[in-house]
């Protein structure tokens, strides 16, 4: 059975929204785009990316007063946006981005009381932005950014709502600041991380030389052995004078570690053999 809003949908809207496409008879109700409750009431409608859908937004949408969700973004939607969606207050996700919508935002949009996203970006509106999008206190995300020809301040009950989003920088109105949520804690952007991280890194150096140097110094001067020579000069003999500490490389084959407290005992024995001859 047809309902009401179908027959709508079909002869109204659908024509409407797709210039080029002549209807279809049928059941609405069953089109993937199409979601109706148990009375066959239309709840959703969500055309997107669709290049087809080159016409204008029908009026007559707004008679649709169980809708909760009108997706037509990232289509060839012209034409300004109809004062009368105002009307549908059971609407939660009104989603016209990407399109070449034109005119400006209307502020009977700011009586959708239940609306909790809210995308009309990256079309050709003018004008300034409504104060009555303020009254909008359930809303979540308020996607304004790349209508080049907004102008004018944020409104200030804008800038009390909790939102994800409200307008972009980069195209932000004219003597105006973009209200938007602070971004989440970045260490990569914190001069405290980066200077942690340099500091951890000459740590690192400065170990690895170390221990580099050590084993080098190790290799050439830890393996010695002091060899002790007497040299006779008959019955005149100065024990002082008749020594000789020499430092010599052994073959690796025959090295082994000597500590410094070993050297310095052998060498005082040496000399205090050598003070009694």
């Amino acid at each position: 059975m047809t309902s009401a809003d179908c027959t709508l949908f079909e002869t109204k809207i659908f024509p409407q929204l797709f210039e080029d496409i002549p209807p279809v008879d049928g059941y609405c109700c069953s089109r993937p785009s199409v979601k109706c409750n148990p009375e066959n009431r239309i709840t959703s409608i969500s055309i997107g990316k669709n290049a087809l859908v080159n016409g204008i937004l029908p009026p007559q949408l707004a008679q649709l007063d169980q809708l909760t969700i009108l997706q037509l973004f990232q289509n060839n939607l012209k034409g300004s946006i109809p004062p009368a969606l105002g009307s549908l207050t059971q609407l939660t996700d009104l989603s016209l981005g990407g399109n070449r919508l034109t005119g400006t935002i209307p502020p009977e949009l700011g009586n959708l009381v239940n609306l909790t996203f809210l995308y009309v970006n990256i079309n050709n509106l003018q004008g300034i932005i409504p104060a009555e999008l303020g009254k909008l206190t359930k809303l979540k995300a308020l996607h304004l950014n790349d209508n080049p020809l907004l102008v004018g301040p944020i409104p200030a009950s804008l800038k009390t709502l909790p939102l994800i989003r409200t307008y972009d920088d980069k195209n932000a109105p004219i003597n105006s600041t973009a209200t938007t949520t602070p971004p989440a804690n970045n260490l990569n952007s914190n001069p405290l991380f980066w200077l942690l991280i340099s500091a951890l890194i000459i740590i690192v150096i400065l170990v690895v030389g170390s221990f580099l140097f050590y084993r080098r110094f190790s290799q050439n001067f830890t393996y010695c052995k002091i060899q002790l020579q007497e040299i006779p000069l008959g019955l005149i003999w100065k024990p002082r004078d008749n020594l000789q500490l020499s430092l010599m490389r052994v073959p690796m084959q025959d090295r082994e570690p000597i500590t410094i407290h070993y050297l310095l005992m052998k060498f005082y024995q040496r000399i205090d053999n050598a003070t009694h001859l």
